[in-house]
């Protein structure tokens, strides 16, 4: 018969990648963050996994998009049978026309331009929707990209100010509450990329007065929990680690097992 154990997970995927600017008036979309899924103190049920070897796969991030072009959409991340899907790229400020958000774990935000220009959507489970752009006369800025915990900001009708990026996600299952899966910031002097394993879109860049390209998206990550009696977790390469955190279990403490 088959063996299986029952192994609690986190699972990321990468954020999109922030899109670029155009001239002095037309703001990048940020990245939304990449798909978040996990069955650590959610009502998400724990995998059933078989005993043995497992191909884990982590996504990396989006990358940023050049001078009046989109991001790019991050990869996806897998373990078993759960698959989160990467976060949407940034829409480009350009002129004339649009570029909107790209779809993706959580969308990205949408370019500023002289043409409406949606948020793309995201998936439901993993993340949401990113802001729209602004298509206003003057300054045109990008909306913000779409994170797990909230969806990104909405550029207004009028102004040329920063638009965040939909807030993350807090998870414990590595026994330490770390936030994962946010947005990125749509039309961002002060830009910056997701950063590694976090799953966070990068920012979207503002207009003339700054570089033109965006940044890129944060690569994703792979968490398994299981107890610390009845099997044993073992990660490899040598960039993936195993780790121990109290737990009520026999053993007195839990597995963590993650993957970059």
């Amino acid at each position: 018969p088959r063996r299986e154990a029952s192994v609690d997970y986190l699972v990321v995927a990468g954020g999109g990648g922030g899109a670029g600017g155009f001239g002095s008036y037309r703001g990048g979309g940020g990245g939304g963050a990449g798909g978040l899924l996990s069955s650590f103190c959610t009502p998400s049920s724990a995998l059933e996994i078989g005993l043995g070897s497992h191909t884990i796969t982590v996504g990396g991030g989006g990358a940023a998009g050049g001078s009046a072009a989109a991001g790019t959409t991050g990869g996806p991340s897998t373990i078993s049978s759960i698959t989160s899907c990467g976060g949407g790229g940034g829409g480009a400020g350009v002129n004339p026309g649009c570029t909107a958000g790209l779809a993706g774990g959580s969308g990205g935000g949408g370019g500023g331009g002289s043409a409406p220009n949606a948020g793309g959507a995201g998936v439901c489970g993993q993340g949401n929707s990113g802001g729209s752009g602004d298509q206003a006369p003057g300054p045109q800025v990008g909306g913000g990209g779409g994170g797990a915990g909230a969806v990104g900001t909405n550029a207004p009708a009028s102004g040329c100010s920063t638009q965040a990026g939909g807030a993350g996600s807090a998870n414990s299952i590595t026994g330490s509450s770390v936030t994962y899966s946010a947005g990125g910031d749509g039309s961002n002097c002060s830009a910056s990329a997701g950063g590694d394993n976090t799953g966070n879109g990068g920012d979207g860049n503002e207009r003339g007065s700054c570089t033109a390209t965006g940044n890129a998206g944060g690569s994703g990550i792979v968490v398994a929990r299981a107890p610390g009696s009845g099997i044993t977790l073992s990660a490899s390469p040598g960039t993936n680690t195993v780790s121990f955190t109290p737990s009520p279990d026999p053993a007195g403490f839990d597995q963590v097992a993650s993957f970059t």
